[in-house]
């Protein structure tokens, strides 16, 4: 069951890969704070959801790295 949804825009870089990252880094904080309790994320920037799903040490190697490292520690709590 659709329960809300949330878009917006960030800061350009330019650099899809990074875009995509801030953005869904930006709706996980957003979806802690309003204690969802499960979420879906959807993207459609495949490099990004294939490093989200690899391991840390994976993640490291793109100039999204920090972000996606981000992402493991915000999504504990769902």
């Amino acid at each position: 069951m659709l329960v809300a949804t949330w878009a917006g825009s960030v800061n350009k870089c330019y650099d899809p890969k990074v875009e995509e990252a801030t953005a869904v880094r930006l709706a996980l904080i957003n979806a802690k704070d309003e204690q969802w309790q499960k979420i879906e994320i959807q993207s459609d920037c495949k490099a990004v959801i294939d490093k989200i799903n690899e391991g840390s040490m994976l993640r490291r190697q793109l100039c999204i790295g920090t972000i996606l490292e981000d992402f493991q520690q915000i999504e504990e709590g769902f």
